[in-house]
C-alpha cells in the first residue's frame, strides 16, 4: 500500500540499488543533501564495484529507508552522478513510498547466541562493526537481543542466529533500542527481519512452535 511521502533528512540511513534487488542486497548509504525546490536528494555513492557503478541519468533505482512507521521502499530515477564534494548519486525525491509488509508472528522468550555485523554508519567507512549477543525474545519476524556494543536505529544487520539444529543467517533493520540495565551494561535492540526466504521463515516458525510446546510441557507457558 502506498504511503504519504516521508521526509528524508541529511544523514538519514538508506539502502539503494537496482529495482530488481532484494532489500538485503541493496548497498548501504546515507542522504548527503536535499533540495525540496528541485525535488532532488543525493546519497553518498557506495563501493563502485557494485551494480551502482553502471547507473546513469534516467536509470530506475530503488531506495529503502527506516522511518518511525517502519521499513519503507520507493522507486525513483537517477538524476545525475556527482563527484564533488563527495561521490554521490542525485535522485528524484519519491512521490510515494510503500511499507514493506510484515506478517504477525508469535514471539517467545528464548536465549539464542547471535553474531552480527554491520557496515559503519557512513558507507565510505572501511571498517565493519561486528559483535555478539544473546536473544531476549524471538519470532519469525524479528528478534530482540542484548549486546555490549552500541548500534543505532536504522542500522542494517547481517545476523547468524544459533537455533538448535539449524543455525540461520538473516538480514534485518534495528527498529528500536532500550537503554542498558545498570547491572549488565548491555543494550537491548529490536531487529525486524527483511524479506526472509520462505524456507528460512518456515524453519523459524517450526522452532518457535517446538519451543512453545516445550515451555507448556514444563509448565512455563499458559
Amino acid at each position: 500500500m502506498s504511503q504519504p511521502r516521508p521526509i528524508l533528512e541529511i544523514n538519514h540511513k538508506i539502502r539503494i540499488g537496482p529495482p530488481e534487488f532484494a532489500i538485503e542486497d541493496l548497498s548501504p548509504s546515507y542522504v548527503a543533501s536535499t533540495d525540496i525546490d528541485l525535488g532532488l536528494f543525493s546519497a553518498v555513492r557506495p563501493d563502485e564495484s557494485t551494480r551502482l557503478a553502471r547507473l546513469t541519468e534516467g536509470d530506475p533505482i530503488q531506495v529503502c529507508a527506516f522511518f518511525e512507521s517502519g521499513v519503507m521502499r520507493a522507486h525513483t530515477t537517477v538524476a545525475a552522478r556527482e563527484e564533488s564534494p563527495i561521490p554521490s548519486i542525485a535522485m528524484s525525491i519519491p512521490d510515494r513510498w510503500e511499507r514493506v509488509q510484515r506478517r504477525e508472528h508469535v514471539r517467545i522468550a528464548t536465549s539464542l547466541a547471535i553474531q552480527w555485523e554491520i557496515t559503519g554508519g557512513s558507507p565510505d567507512e572501511s571498517e565493519t562493526a561486528a559483535g555478539e549477543g544473546l536473544s531476549v525474545d524471538f519470532s519469525a519476524g524479528g528478534v530482540r537481543f542484548r549486546t555490549s556494543k552500541t548500534l543505532s536505529v536504522g542500522d542494517g544487520l547481517k545476523m547468524k542466529i544459533s537455533i538448535p539444529g539449524c543455525p540461520l543467517e538473516v538480514c534485518g533493520w534495528v527498529v528500536r533500542e532500550e537503554e542498558p540495565a545498570a547491572r549488565t551494561r548491555e543494550w537491548i535492540y529490536a531487529v525486524e527481519f527483511c524479506e526472509i526466504p520462505i524456507e528460512i521463515e518456515d524453519r523459524m516458525v517450526s522452532f518457535v512452535f517446538s519451543e512453545q510446546m516445550r515451555l507448556r510441557r514444563d509448565g512455563l507457558l499458559d
